[in-house]
């Protein structure tokens, strides 16, 4: 039913430290396309269906996304997945993106809003819930990954704090 592909972020070593934090969004999110030649998820940003399937409203597709679908990716694989359909993700469709290097906390902020809002677009009760899981375990290994950098920081301005006001 769908064929799908998904992007490599690659960070410009010049790249401020909001691209490194898009980059590290995404890591996750590949597990999702490391299963061989089927997935369970769908990227918007490369997915092909057959025109047949939109013109004969297959699973209810086109209604799903007139009825307020922002997330067509997330809509796309649930149905998918409530339909017993495959998703062919072959590995040639591993695109390498080369990062844009002066992404401004505004625009991280910007993206990572919108990437958690489409977590609430759904079109059932059970994609519902499968979204919700993703929001809250994506989120908490966001915070898995991040966390060990912030105690860094503390860390070492802990011990410069030290070096110059000595306890």
């Amino acid at each position: 039913l769908v064929g799908t592909g998904y992007p490599l972020d690659i960070p410009h070593p010049s790249s401020s430290f909001a691209t490194y934090c898009m980059m590290v969004y995404h890591l996750p999110l590949l597990v999702a396309f490391s299963h061989g030649r089927r997935s369970f998820n769908v990227w918007g940003g490369c997915m092909m269906l057959p025109l047949q399937v939109m013109r004969e409203n297959t699973f209810s597709i086109v209604d799903h996304l007139a009825q307020g679908g922002y997330s067509d990716d997330l809509i796309i694989a649930s149905l998918c997945g409530a339909n017993a359909r495959k998703i062919a993700c072959p590995g040639r469709a591993l695109f390498v993106n080369h990062m844009d290097p002066a992404v401004t906390w505004r625009k991280y902020w910007n993206y990572l809003r919108r990437q958690l809002f489409v977590l609430y677009t759904y079109t059932s009760w059970h994609n519902y819930l499968v979204n919700t899981a993703l929001l809250y375990s994506h989120s908490y290994v966001s915070f898995g990954i991040t966390l060990p950098f912030f105690t860094a920081v503390l860390h070492v301005l802990v011990a410069a704090a030290q070096v110059v006001w000595p306890f």
